[in-house]
């Protein structure tokens, strides 16, 4: 994109993305600390995004699609949403020990990932069953890759995509957030349905006492402002922090947006 929307800093203290030493983040504790189990804002974003993916193909006959999460990290779930859709979904990361985290982590799916599967089951009319067959399913039909958001362009375009807590997560500059989401949106195929997840008002994370970066700028009007600058056709809502369970301290909370990216000829440059 050619000019990121607003005035921000740039502060003192602000990093790049080039400049975050990402081979030291703990995918273990990530986990551990986010996904572990189910919360409540999850499970909101699991019903809106389910949802929006079984009306898009919940009547389609069966083709061969190819899904795409980015910046996957130690969160499998944006991938279990793209699963009932997918002859293969392709799972990336920049970090290496991510990378790590999530070959070992798609070939031998953890249990602890049922209440999230349930959840779609529950609310969205995915398949029912036993969920020994969805961990053999996601083993047989996922494969990890090393990519950056911003390294995407060679590969091919894809089906369908996700995008969680990703873009607004790996800077402090609003322009890196910009181009990140342009580089989702571009990697995937005219009219592709997607999701994407941003932390609202994020003044940065930890993990395992290591400091990372974030966009404190990025809230429901940017987010839909640079969906549109880009040409999705996308809903936007910010789902508030849980007043008995806030993740951590320093943000206001999490934004979800679906949509399709524009259609041939229509695509806006990055």
């Amino acid at each position: 994109m050619t000019a990121c929307l607003g005035l921000d800093g740039p502060e003192p203290w602000w990093r790049h993305n080039r400049d975050v030493a990402w081979g030291g983040f703990d995918p273990v504790a990530y986990w551990d600390h986010n996904y572990r189990s189910l919360r409540d804002d999850d499970r909101v974003i699991l019903r809106i995004v389910g949802q929006f993916f079984q009306e898009r193909f919940g009547a389609c006959s069966p083709v061969r699609r190819v899904g795409l999460d980015v910046g996957s990290g130690a969160n499998l779930y944006p991938a279990l949403t793209m699963l009932p859709w997918c002859d293969m979904v392709v799972l990336t990361d920049h970090s290496p020990a991510n990378v790590a985290w999530l070959e070992v982590a798609t070939a031998d799916l953890s249990m602890t990932w049922k209440p999230f599967w349930q959840e779609l089951v529950n609310s969205a009319e995915y398949t029912p069953g036993d969920f020994s067959l969805v961990c053999e399913r996601f083993g047989e039909r996922t494969e990890v890759r090393r990519r950056s958001v911003f390294e995407l362009s060679g590969d091919q375009r894809y089906d369908l995509g996700t995008m969680f807590f990703v873009a607004e997560s790996l800077t402090n500059y609003p322009q890196e957030f910009e181009d990140a989401t342009a580089g989702f949106l571009a990697a995937l195929a005219p009219n592709a349905p997607f999701a994407a997840g941003f932390m609202d008002g994020s003044e940065g994370y930890s993990v395992n006492e290591q400091s990372f970066p974030a966009v404190r700028s990025v809230n429901v009007d940017r987010v839909t402002a640079v969906l549109e600058q880009l040409g999705a056709d996308a809903r936007v809502r910010k789902i508030d922090v849980p007043a008995d369970d806030p993740l951590r301290d320093g943000y206001e909370g999490m934004i979800v947006a679906v949509g399709t990216v524009p259609g041939a000829g229509r695509r806006r440059a990055g």
